[in-house]
């Protein structure tokens, strides 16, 4: 079976990966391209839609079909390599015991100096976006949503 991603088509479900077949199909790309620009501009950010936005992230790679057959496998591993580092900056507030655990406080609060890293590594973390609606071929629809159109 066929399936598209974008402008672009590839297998899915031809090859029996037996046991390496994950949870779920992926998050469309476009949606995961919607969530990020809602992510990207959030501020503060929210911890909800950090871990919401990881789980599509990752959805990429546990959707082994698409993974291995979409032509972005490097580019998704690129992607969750540097997100990895984002998240764990962004819950830094939890990992460091600042809050108390179960915390119901929905936004991160930060120190200045971790504010402005975390904007830095997002802004260059968008580089990494734009290649993924490249490869895509949806880069100017993509364009158009970042400038709200």
């Amino acid at each position: 079976m066929k399936k598209t991603e974008g402008k672009r088509t590839y297998e899915k479900g031809v090859i029996d990966r037996g046991e390496r077949k994950g949870i779920r199909e992926n998050t469309k790309i476009t949606e995961l391209l919607k969530e990020w620009v809602k992510l990207h501009n959030q501020h503060p950010l929210s911890r909800t839609s950090v871990r919401v936005f990881e789980g599509d992230l990752y959805s990429l790679m546990d959707d082994v079909d698409f993974y291995e057959d979409a032509g972005c496998r490097k580019l998704v591993n690129v992607l969750t390599c540097n997100w990895d580092v984002i998240r764990d900056l962004a819950l830094i507030e939890e990992t460091e015991g600042r809050i108390p655990r179960g915390w119901g406080d929905r936004h991160i609060r930060l120190t200045p100096e971790e504010d402005v890293k975390l904007r830095t590594l997002l802004n260059e973390y968008e580089h990494w976006i734009e290649r993924l609606s490249e490869r895509f071929e949806i880069d100017t629809w993509y364009q158009s949503l970042r400038e709200g159109n």
